[in-house]
């Protein structure tokens, strides 16, 4: 039974840990450009381990100078860069949507130095092994506290996936292969945790 990793976001130059500046659009507004639009909600960003259909172009625009980062969770989902992206499809990964995203500053100036994508993953499972795990529930049995974290290695079946729980909705795990597979392709902007420390991990 191989080892299993969360993968954290890590501040680095051009790679934030929180992109709070930021808004995400469907369609571009010059004139109020951080003014949210009716368009920019909907299920595409709000379902959560469901197939939706994604616009055909999203925008996200930045108080920051300028991006760099190859993977981050936003607005109900992640940017991803197209090396990222590249990287995933080498892998077996849980089925996916993506579309492009274009990042710029508040001068509707490119504020990257990447290409991105912004992408979801559905068809997700529970993986967790609650019988190992030490981990608190709140009165409805959901989840509030995860102090150890077990992975049920006999219900995974891909290299990199996301676990069906709202505790976990936005974190990504991988195997070691795939770890190792991102430290090679010198992916930016990210750290590995071990799986178990996953839930009390800060950055």
């Amino acid at each position: 039974m191989g080892k299993y990793f969360a993968i954290f976001e890590k501040e680095e130059k051009k790679a934030p840990i929180s992109l709070q500046e930021g808004i995400l659009h469907s369609e571009l507004n010059i004139k109020k450009p951080f003014e949210p639009l009716p368009t920019d909600s909907g299920d595409w960003r709000y379902e959560i381990n469901k197939e939706v259909e994604l616009p055909s172009t999203l925008w996200f625009i930045t108080r920051d100078k300028e991006y760099s980062f190859d993977l981050r969770f936003d607005s109900g989902g992640f940017f991803i860069s197209k090396e990222m992206l590249e990287l995933l499809n080498r892998f077996k990964v849980p089925d996916f949507v993506f579309t492009k995203l274009i990042i710029l500053n508040k001068k509707l100036e490119s504020a990257s130095t990447k290409e991105y994508f912004y992408l979801k993953f559905f068809n997700n499972k529970d993986v967790i092994d609650y019988s190992k795990s030490k981990i608190d529930f709140d009165k409805k049995g959901v989840l509030k506290k995860s102090w150890e974290l077990q992975i049920n290695s006999s219900l995974v079946d891909s290299d990199v996936f996301m676990i069906d729980n709202w505790f976990y909705h936005n974190r990504l795990f991988c195997n070691e292969e795939f770890k190792a597979a991102c430290i090679d392709n010198q992916i930016y902007g990210i750290q590995f945790i071990d799986s178990q420390d996953s839930g009390i991990f800060k950055n």
